[in-house]
């Protein structure tokens, strides 16, 4: 039984924890929102010590909203402030990432802009007119939450940041995530893009959504990215910021 525990373990950030059990093997699939950390851990989970129940309650104080439940299942085991509106962060990526796997143009190149390169850290590092497969950046996206993949992500899907939102906003419906809105690829929630915010319960849906996906669970469990530009074979080493 797959276990989530949505829980935001920062002030008005989100992290999201899932445990795969199969058998002998225990597997913890863990998106901490400062820096989207998508670690896939093969046979020892992240809390040994401690069941996700236990984490919740012990985090019940500290944390602004949660989320638990059993994946599949309509109930929730535990909850707090599901429907209130928070940013999610870096967790905004999930759904960019989704809409990139989903869009059958992995193998495609993507020549970044400069639009994506001045993005805040933290960055792959890209410059204008490199040419990076799309799969590439979602990689980067997702291992190492780089902010520049995200809007490159954007960008060439749909040909500006405001059509991707609009994308964004519309799929987001499409999955049921009806309390939730967002202003751009990567996350951030300040000047121009204030108002990306999210639910704990909306964010569960889009992470249940998500992790059907073969190939986003496929990328998920990385916890190292290595590609090259498509121009001069420059080598892009990029690895997750979870310690």
């Amino acid at each position: 039984m797959l276990r989530i525990a949505l829980i935001p373990m920062l002030r008005h950030h989100f992290t999201s924890a899932f445990r795969y059990r199969h058998r002998s093997t225990i597997q913890h699939f863990s998106l901490f929102v400062a820096t989207l950390l998508l670690l896939l851990l093969q046979a020892l989970p992240l809390f040994a010590r401690s069941n996700d129940e236990q984490l919740v309650v012990q985090s019940h104080d500290r944390i602004s909203a949660y989320m638990l439940k059993e994946y599949g299942t309509p109930s929730m085991l535990m909850g707090k402030n599901i429907s209130t509106p928070l940013p999610p962060a870096s967790l905004t990526k999930v759904l960019t990432s989704i809409m990139a796997i989903e869009s059958g143009r992995l193998m495609q190149d993507v020549v970044i802009t400069r639009e994506a390169t001045l993005v805040e850290p933290s960055k792959a590092g890209f410059t204008v007119g490199e040419r990076i497969k799309l799969i590439d950046l979602v990689k980067a996206a997702m291992v190492s939450s780089s902010n520049d993949a995200a809007f490159a992500i954007g960008i060439y899907l749909s040909g500006s940041v405001d059509a991707f939102v609009e994308a964004m906003n519309y799929k987001a419906r499409m999955i049921g995530m009806r309390n939730s809105n967002f202003t751009n690829p990567a996350g951030f929630d300040k000047g121009m893009y204030v108002g990306n915010l999210s639910t704990a319960e909306d964010l569960m849906r889009l992470t249940e959504y998500a992790i059907r996906n073969p190939t986003f669970n496929q990328i998920a469990r990385l916890d190292h990215a290595v590609f090259v530009e498509q121009s001069t074979r420059k080598v892009y080493s990029l690895r997750t910021h979870n310690k």
